[in-house]
């Protein structure tokens, strides 16, 4: 037992060593010094508020998405759900060069939360669709055959049994919206909508490692 509890404390100290890395790895090139860039508080509020939009979106079209999915019969659901979560592995590249050749002029958050939206909803759709069907189908089903409205249903017993699925899929897409890169990079223009852009700018343009250390 004590043999078993020395190797797990060894093992969570060696991935906390990991995920540390990159910090202690940024300090060493600093020298030890640290300096936030200017407009800050700017980067911090820019940021979070495309990662909170982004996740919004996302989580609501999923939404959408899934209840339209559950709507349909069970073989066309499938081929349906298929294509829908063909999106979610396309690679965000493929995205932006269509986003780029469909609406050229429009870059920004708003580009920035629709991509990440429309990345992110078909496997969000396919987890309610998932869940709905594994866990109140019988429900479901009796509450269709007893003539209770779809948007009821809804309203009044499905989303309040997904609240803590949601909520997990909120902070999923929020985090991951937050350290994306390409996206915005490429839409959000000369403004750095991510920390990973302020870092990338700050190493590309600046070589200010001091400031990759703060960030």
């Amino acid at each position: 037992m004590v043999r078993g509890g020395a190797v797990s404390r060894l093992s969570r100290t060696l991935v906390f060593l990991l995920f540390l890395a990159p910090y202690v790895f940024s300090l060493i090139v600093a020298q030890g010094r640290m300096a936030l860039p200017a407009g800050f508080l700017g980067l911090v509020q820019s940021s979070f508020l495309q990662a909170a939009l982004s996740a919004l979106f996302a989580v609501t079209l999923g939404i959408l998405t899934g209840v339209g999915l559950l709507g349909l019969p069970q073989r066309l659901r499938r081929s349906t759900e298929a294509a829908v979560l063909v999106g979610s592995f396309v690679p965000s590249i493929a995205w932006v060069l269509m986003w780029m050749v469909l609406l050229p002029n429009v870059r920004g958050v708003t580009a920035i939360v629709i991509l990440h939206a429309v990345s992110s909803a078909g496997l969000i759709a396919s987890a309610v669709v998932r869940k709905v069907r594994t866990r109140w189908a019988g429900s479901l089903e009796l509450a269709m055959v007893e003539g209770a409205p779809r948007g009821l249903m809804w309203r009044r017993g499905l989303l309040p049994l997904l609240r803590s699925d949601l909520v997990t899929y909120l902070l999923t897409i929020f985090a991951s919206s937050l350290s994306s890169f390409s996206i915005p990079l490429l839409m959000g223009g000369a403004e750095a909508w991510t920390f990973e852009i302020a870092i990338h700018q700050a190493v590309r343009i600046h070589s200010a490692w001091d400031q990759v250390a703060a960030l």
